[in-house]
């Protein structure tokens, strides 16, 4: 009989270590999801872009939808802020774009780009959006460049 329950014991105890990763990794696709569920923007531009690139024509239009050219550089800002993004100015775009092969030649001033960023997890990383923003001189976007990269951990 105290065999029986060694090997019953040690068969719940094998079960449940074997299926302890199934169980982790159906909570970290849970918790991915529920990150893009608050966040339309964010969840629209992963479902475009999936892999990593300096240069997403797929997630650019998908943000273009969402903020528009001519839209004012606050209204661009706050729209990105409310999805988790950070912003700030800067004097040179970091994607890979055109943006910044014609800031190599620009003589605009320092507040003509924003870039914005925010890391967003993924099942088994993350993913590192980065969108630099150009606007014109009396503020309206102009452009926008979008990278992403993926970080796994």
């Amino acid at each position: 009989m105290a065999t029986r329950k060694l090997v019953v014991s040690l068969t719940a105890i094998g079960l449940a270590v074997a299926a302890t990763p199934f169980i982790l990794y159906g909570w970290l696709q849970f918790q991915t999801w529920y990150f893009h569920q608050e966040r339309r923007l964010l969840r629209e531009m992963r479902a475009a872009q999936s892999q990593s690139t300096n240069d997403s024509a797929l997630a650019r239009d998908v943000l273009l939808r969402v903020v528009p050219l001519g839209t004012d550089r606050e209204e661009a800002s706050a729209i990105l802020r409310s999805e988790g993004f950070g912003c700030q100015s800067i004097a040179k775009p970091i994607t890979e774009t055109r943006l910044r092969l014609r800031s190599a030649d620009s003589t605009r001033v320092r507040d003509s780009w924003i870039d914005c960023q925010a890391l967003a997890p993924n099942v088994l990383g993350n993913k590192q959006w980065v969108v630099d923003l150009e606007f014109d001189p009396d503020g309206h976007l102009n452009d926008v460049g979008v990278a992403m990269w993926n970080i796994f951990l």
